[in-house]
């Protein structure tokens, strides 16, 4: 069995062809693959959405109509599952000043504040 016989002309064709094919294909598999990542993305956002809330309001909490001079936090902990977030948190807030939450992630300064309309 003889073997087809490439020749120069042929070749340089199908260089040409193929540089010209490269960019695309490349453009089309990235573009899928950002469409799976989106997918991906999508839907661990849709689980974290339709997830049941299991925090419970006080169920008598003390309204106040007035801010006075300052938001007290005493002895706060907060515990998600069996992780412990928040560990017997004291702070004061004067009224007027301006404070700074830092912490790195999942140290608990969302909580700190989702927590004070409870307070």
């Amino acid at each position: 069995m003889k073997l087809p016989v490439l020749t120069s002309e042929k070749f340089i064709a199908y260089l040409v062809i193929f540089s010209q094919i490269i960019n695309p294909a490349k453009a089309f598999s990235t573009g899928y693959y950002n469409i799976q990542k989106g997918i991906s993305a999508y839907e661990r956002i849709d689980s974290i959405l339709k997830e049941e809330v299991t925090i419970q309001d006080n169920p008598s909490p003390v309204r106040i109509n007035t801010f006075e001079s300052a938001i007290h936090y005493r002895n706060i902990y907060f515990t998600y599952d069996t992780e412990m977030v928040l560990k017997n948190v004291n702070l004061t807030i004067e009224k007027g000043k301006t404070i700074a939450i830092v912490g790195r992630s999942g140290s608990g300064k969302s909580t700190l504040v989702d927590l004070l309309p409870d307070l």
